[in-house]
């Protein structure tokens, strides 16, 4: 058998591995010590991360006090604290009996029985529940937000999270109270055909694909549509509403153009593409085709957003909250499945996840 792969390793310590892999992983690591190794030292990795108040030791470091590879100094502190704290001492005491039992188990014996292997997944399991974040007592209403624990604390405060805005953190309260914030799209930002009494409405020469009715964090979007088959060149036209000029490109030879300056933000802007060729200039769209609109989201929505991103964890809760503000519906969706992955079956989540599919384009 070949050695462990990264995907095994998952899978042994969750118990997820099927019987016949299992066994065939019993016999390699029953001969490969680096293999041993590696499952050992992956258990603390798929761990979530410690809270910052978690007065006891993390697993990593009792692994490492146990291989006996923490500097003099570390050691010394992580003896007084297991002399101080029951709860680390059984976990330091069961890491290296377990650990013993790997590396001094004979070749020729199999070193895992059906016991040891519920044995060390109970082990893994310790690990994992032990170091998973839980809703405190005191919280009314709850959702897991990687790695943390966001709620409504009994004065009907928000708990767990500083949104490091008051407004966001009343609509994050009120969202966690059932309330679920829509998609603010920005008025104008979809079109309809024109339609003329007594004429039949012409097939397009070619159309655009985007940015088409949607609201965009990149001021300086790329544009793109199908190409016009026998066209020399493209032009872009980007407009305001009043139909004043904002940008245009050169002359193109490929349906896609970026602006090389940032577009205005916070402004409802039409665009067209001309394609010329041997014998005519073909726009697109033209009436009765509705018109291509896009927005920029303001400077003060984009920079919130962008600081959300370099929390550590970002929150999911938070940027779907401010994708939703911002009129960012495709983003605000993906947030809310990924808290939906934490929170089986959440009402609130599918409520709200309801809600903005609703959303009117």
């Amino acid at each position: 058998m070949e050695h462990v792969r990264q995907e095994q390793i998952a899978a042994y310590w969750n118990g997820s591995l099927p019987a016949a892999e299992l066994l065939r992983l019993d016999e390699h690591i029953e001969q490969c010590g680096p293999c041993r190794d590696l499952l050992l030292q992956a258990a603390p990795a798929l761990a979530p991360h410690l809270q910052d108040a978690d007065p006891h030791l993390d697993f990593s470091t009792l692994e490492a006090w146990v291989n006996s590879s923490l500097s003099v100094d570390r050691s010394q502190q992580v003896e007084t604290h297991l002399g101080q704290c029951a709860s680390c001492h059984d976990d330091a005491e069961d890491l290296r009996q377990f650990r013993r039992r790997m590396r001094h188990s004979a070749p020729a014996r199999r070193w895992i029985k059906p016991a040891a292997i519920a044995a060390s997944l109970l082990l893994a399991a310790l690990a994992v529940w032990r170091f998973r974040p839980e809703p405190s007592p005191s919280l009314s209403i709850s959702l897991h937000d990687n790695g943390r624990i966001i709620g409504i604390d009994a004065n009907g405060r928000l708990a767990g999270l500083d949104s490091g805005n008051p407004q966001d953190a009343a609509l994050l309260a009120q969202l966690l109270r059932g309330d679920p914030t829509p998609v603010h799209l920005p008025p104008g930002l979809s079109s309809s055909p024109t339609a003329f009494l007594g004429e039949e409405s012409p097939q397009p020469r070619f159309t655009l694909t985007s940015p088409l009715s949607i609201v965009t964090l990149q001021d300086k979007p790329v544009f793109t549509w199908n190409p016009l088959p026998g066209a020399a060149t493209y032009r872009v036209l980007v407009t305001d509403e009043q139909f004043q000029p904002v940008a245009e490109s050169d002359l193109l030879r490929r349906p896609a153009w970026q602006p090389a300056s940032p577009l205005p933000r916070g402004k409802l802007l039409l665009w067209q593409v001309v394609a010329t060729l041997a014998s005519e200039s073909v726009r697109s769209p033209l009436p009765p085709q509705p018109e291509a609109r896009f927005f920029i989201a303001a400077a003060g929505m984009a920079d919130r957003i962008a600081a959300a991103k370099t929390r550590t964890p970002p929150s999911h809760l938070l940027l779907a909250l401010l994708y939703a503000q911002a009129g960012l519906r495709a983003e605000c969706e993906q947030e809310i499945l990924l808290l939906q992955a934490e929170n089986k079956a959440s009402p609130l989540l599918d409520a709200w996840l309801a809600a903005v599919r609703r959303t009117a384009r």
